[in-house]
């Protein structure tokens, strides 16, 4: 069912110098990948961390405060846009729900190193109606094209540093993004969401440590967290000084991690810069340390999303977390998933 997506996921990096290093059937076309993982990122215009929430993930019934500004009253539309933020004019798509009579959550789509927007937002093709009763916005924004070598360093999506006085391209949109929804549209600032796959998936937990009291939940498809110790240990070849917020486990938070396998990894050439599935595997007592509820849902398909989970599933994965209260898997169970996927508590 889902190899046409990965037919249209499928992005060739050779001429960016860093490829996924993965099984000969990912390499004539039996699985797909929409970017490499990266073990990069870099410094770019500054992002301020304008939300507050009220505690936890787990505790705290009021929606977080978003007071973030819409860059020069930009109106966003169904489909592309552009916004002139931290010195950059940013693309991205925007689809809206159908459902209107209940306010939408806001659904951020990154996609992975050498791909496009366009490319990733067709393939992927989240629906905003996936979970009727939970409307979503889809936000699908295009990389400004770092590079993993130079200055400032980056792998397409600014992902080496993000504390607060830290340079970051990508928190100015993020932020400018929300700050347009919330002043032209009905959003519910509890369901604010954050999905990725390989360096937007790096991105994602960027985001998810940078704003755990707005984040509700997130998708990290084949990334890292690389204010893990463990995991920044696993890059090869490229020198990268990080500099992460640390995750802070009274925040606590919801992740469903997905990982590809001995071959889920990306390279330079014929060398492993990064193993994906070693980072998967370190990422788990991390995660637990920090609170956080994970799904775990592991495949063999190397470099490339999950084939057993549809976009739906995913959208719907998100939509069933909701800012200041404990996850719907809380108590262990899942239903509805593959069985390569289980829960991993805290």
């Amino acid at each position: 069912m889902r190899g046409a997506l990965y037919s249209l996921l499928t992005v060739s990096v050779l001429s960016l110098g860093l490829v996924a290093c993965g099984s000969s059937s990912e390499d004539d076309g039996g699985g797909g990948q929409a970017g490499s993982a990266g073990a990069a990122g870099s410094a770019g215009a500054a992002g301020q961390a304008g939300a507050a929430g009220q505690g936890g993930a787990g505790g705290g019934t009021e929606p977080p405060v978003v007071d973030f500004a819409c860059p020069g009253g930009t109106v966003l539309q169904e489909g592309a846009n552009t916004l002139e933020v931290g010195g950059f004019t940013r693309t991205f798509f925007v689809d809206f729900p159908t459902n209107t009579a209940r306010p939408a959550g806001v659904v951020f789509s990154w996609h992975g190193y050498g791909d496009t927007a366009p490319n990733f937002h067709g393939a992927l093709s989240l629906d905003p109606d996936a979970d009727p009763e939970q409307p979503v916005i889809i936000v699908t924004p295009e990389d400004t094209k770092m590079q993993p070598t130079g200055n400032p360093q980056g792998l397409g999506w600014d992902i080496r540093a993000g504390k607060p006085g830290d340079d970051n391209r990508e928190f100015p949109l993020f932020e400018g993004v929300l700050g347009c929804l919330k002043a032209q549209r009905s959003v519910d600032t509890a369901r604010v969401y954050s999905l990725g796959f390989s360096a937007g998936s790096v991105l994602t937990a960027l985001l998810a440590s940078r704003y755990p009291q707005l984040i509700a939940a997130t998708v990290n498809a084949s990334g890292a967290w690389m204010n893990d110790p463990e995991e920044t240990k696993l890059v090869k070849v490229i020198t990268v000084a990080w500099s992460w917020p640390d995750l802070d486990p009274a925040d606590r938070g919801n992740v469903l991690l997905t990982h590809g396998g001995s071959t889920d990894v990306v390279g330079l050439g014929s060398i492993t810069v990064f193993n994906l599935e070693d980072s998967a595997q370190a990422a788990f007592p991390f995660l637990a340390r920090n609170q956080r509820t994970v799904i775990d849902c592991s495949h063999q398909g190397g470099h490339t999303l999950h084939p057993e989970l549809s976009a739906a599933q995913l959208v719907k994965y998100l939509t069933a977390h909701r800012y200041g209260a404990p996850s719907p898997f809380a108590d262990g169970t899942l239903t509805g998933y593959p069985a390569s996927c289980s829960v991993r508590l805290p």
